[in-house]
């Protein structure tokens, strides 16, 4: 699915400075993929992952071993059709996915 010119608009107003665009790209950066990851220690908070068949950065491969990493409650769930922008492409299911999460902690 395609970006709508007023999309792309709001991300270039957001990145357009180059103090900004040196912020998105360090946070790339950071991920030396080429230094060893360190010792992960399991995930014990509820947590869910949410995550598009349509995803270009992260595989489902990578998306489903995240589980392996969570002793506490987790979810794993798949929308379809979603690429790896959910908030702006699938922002009402995600709302809908992130209410179900929290509602134990809403009482």
């Amino acid at each position: 699915s395609g970006n709508s010119d007023t999309e792309v608009q709001a991300y270039v107003d957001l990145l357009g400075t180059p103090d900004a665009i040196g912020a998105a790209l360090n946070w790339y950066r950071a991920m030396n993929v080429q230094s060893p990851m360190p010792a992960l220690t399991p995930i014990r908070m509820p947590t869910t992952f949410v995550w598009g068949t349509n995803d270009v950065a992260l595989g489902r491969e990578g998306a489903e071993v995240t589980g392996k990493y969570v002793e506490g409650q987790y979810r794993f769930e798949i929308l379809e059709d979603v690429g790896h922008w959910v908030p702006e492409q699938a922002p009402d299911r995600l709302n809908e996915v992130l209410r179900e999460h929290f509602a134990p902690f809403n009482r």
